[in-house]
């Protein structure tokens, strides 16, 4: 469907390898919204999103409470990032704020 102008703004549909490629190098994202309802989708994405990421941006991922897959993808950027999360419902991620006490830049 037609969505209205959301200025900068942009939704991409279709797959994540697919779609993942066609963003430029400089483009750093402020907030994710990641629904993804995979493992290996979740996985790639995550992989995928550190360099890509301003400084104090947010993820929020749908369904980690829910979906296994979509934990253990998560859990393990966690771990490999040393983030940490918030859960309200969804599970939240704020880049940047590291639990071994420095600062992702």
């Amino acid at each position: 469907r037609d969505l209205p102008d959301l200025g900068n703004v942009v939704v991409m549909k279709g797959q994540f390898g697919w779609t993942l490629p066609a963003v430029g190098p400089d483009v750093a994202f402020v907030l994710v919204y990641l629904d993804c309802d995979l493992y290996e989708s979740a996985r790639q994405v995550l992989e995928w999103l550190p360099e890509h990421l301003a400084d104090g941006a947010a993820i929020v991922v749908d369904d980690y409470a829910t979906h296994r897959g979509i934990r253990k993808a998560v859990d393990e950027f966690l771990l490999v990032n040393c983030l940490r999360a918030r859960f309200d419902g969804d599970c939240i991620i704020e880049w940047g704020k590291r639990t071994d006490g420095t600062h992702e830049s």
